[in-house]
């Protein structure tokens, strides 16, 4: 049986090669993050791994459903990709509605930043993706702040902080001694 025709999808290629031009072998592996509920036909979409193996130029081509579109619950949600290869990575992907119907390079759709960049990177379908999980969890409520914004603050109160600790410290002395002790 084939997808619901209401889900909305987009075609993924890639070609991976090494720092010589030579072809990558191996697969991906590509699961949803999540089980899909299409709302129209009440389907329930499990979150089974697709496995597409690099032809012999590197290359593969996948047709996904994106992941924001609103036929679909959860969404948004993320896909987690599997590099099946020496030097592979675990990566997550989003694919929002504005790419439905269209073709597009997984180069692209990933961010090309070192390691450390990488591990604050979010976007916004991930961060929507979290907000909706951890947020419907147990009551658990995620608030993100940027601390740049809280820099300032946070030095003037721990000035502020220190002074009034000095103060009670200084007061606590002063009194003992005034009610001779």
């Amino acid at each position: 049986m084939a997808l619901p025709t209401s889900l909305s999808t987009a075609t993924i290629i890639g070609t991976y090669v090494d720092l010589i031009g030579n072809p990558v072998r191996g697969s991906l592996t590509f699961v949803p993050q999540t089980i899909l509920k299409e709302v129209t036909q009440n389907f329930i979409i499990m979150p089974v791994s697709i496995v597409k193996t690099l032809d012999a130029t590197g290359s593969f081509t996948i047709t996904l459903p994106v992941t924001s579109d609103t036929d679909v619950a959860p969404q948004p949600f993320i896909y987690d990709i599997t590099e099946n290869f020496t030097g592979g990575r675990e990566i997550q992907i989003a694919l929002p509605l504005s790419v439905a119907n269209t073709t597009q390079n997984l180069a692209d759709l990933l961010p090309a930043v070192d390691s450390v960049t990488a591990a604050s990177y979010v976007t916004t379908d991930q961060y929507q993706a979290l907000l909706l999980r951890y947020n419907d969890a147990e009551g658990i409520r995620v608030i993100v702040v940027d601390a740049e914004d809280y820099e300032a603050n946070a030095l003037l109160y721990s000035t502020a902080a220190t002074a009034a600790a000095t103060e009670l410290e200084s007061f606590t002395v002063k009194s003992l001694l005034f009610i001779g002790v």
